[in-house]
């Protein structure tokens, strides 16, 4: 079987589709992560702390939102 070259469309649409991708775990975890002032740092925390949200939940959010691949679309 031939290999596609750069210029074929089902290369450019798997490119296109990777680059939206992580551009999107990118603008995620930008949110998920997104800088605070001391005081809304306090704020976050406290309703994390009464929601009962430990610090091990948020690693676990933050690494299943790296980890995602185009496969987890199909």
């Amino acid at each position: 079987m031939p290999q596609q070259s750069q210029h074929e469309p089902n290369f450019c649409t798997a490119c296109c589709h990777a680059a939206a991708l992580l551009q999107a775990i990118i603008g995620t975890i930008g949110d998920v992560d997104a800088y605070q002032l001391p005081d809304a740092k306090g704020y976050s925390a406290m309703g994390r702390y009464l929601l009962g949200i430990s610090d091990e939940e948020r690693q676990l959010r933050r690494d299943q939102i790296l980890s995602t691949s185009p496969k987890d679309f199909k």
